[in-house]
């Protein structure tokens, strides 16, 4: 499949229904000073600490957190993956991207969810002729 457009998403009720139907999201998260995974692979954090940004694939959820994957391989937090409990998803992630190849049928539960890329999808077509 082509992704012919992604769209941002604003809040955990979008990120879930996003996960549920259009599978893993594409994030920018905060990765502050002294950031850890614990045992339990809960990402720690001290939200007064400075912060770089980082970015992760948000894959799915389980009964208190959002799962996590990280780009560092398996030996980082549990085989590579991460929760963030759904309490702390709007302090930790500064933005999310879903994406699709079905530009006419993006919904939500609450209909915010905004195509911001028409514009990109004709650039990435250009380029999809351009390299074959």
């Amino acid at each position: 499949e082509i992704i012919s457009t992604y769209y941002k998403i604003n809040s955990l009720e979008e990120l879930k229904y996003s996960l549920y139907h259009y599978g893993p999201v594409a994030a920018a998260m905060k990765w502050f000073d002294g950031s850890k995974v614990d045992l339990n692979g809960i990402y720690q954090y001290n939200p007064t600490d400075q912060f770089c940004g980082h970015a992760v694939l948000i894959l799915g959820w389980d009964e208190e957190n959002i799962i996590v994957q990280n780009s560092w391989g398996i030996l980082f937090g549990k085989k590579g993956l991460f929760y963030v409990p759904f309490d702390k998803v709007d302090e930790v992630f500064k933005e999310m991207y879903g994406v699709t190849d079905d530009i006419t049928n993006i919904k939500t539960p609450t209909n915010t969810i905004k195509i911001i890329s028409p514009f990109i999808n004709l650039i990435l077509k250009i380029i999809q002729i351009l390299i074959k």
